[in-house]
């Protein structure tokens, strides 16, 4: 079951929804990208646009089209 939530995003802000796909991706061969990872990486990323940062997130961890939701929200 969902529970609704309200959200206010202040300029500059991001919202990252993204499925454990993300974060489980490997970022080099023996170790997980990890919620840390994405937080990290995320924070570096404020002054890009929301498709940037997808971008950017997508080709930082090694991903194959399985098993992948992201979504950013400026």
């Amino acid at each position: 079951a969902y529970r609704r939530s309200y959200v206010e995003l202040r300029p500059g802000e991001v919202l990252v929804i993204f499925s454990d796909g993300v974060t489980e991706r490997l970022s080099d061969p023996d170790t997980e990208f990890g919620t840390d990872g994405l937080v990290n990486l995320v924070q570096g990323l404020l002054d890009k646009s929301a498709q940037e940062i997808i971008d950017i997130i997508m080709t930082e961890v090694i991903v194959t089209p399985i098993d992948i939701r992201l979504i950013i929200i400026k």
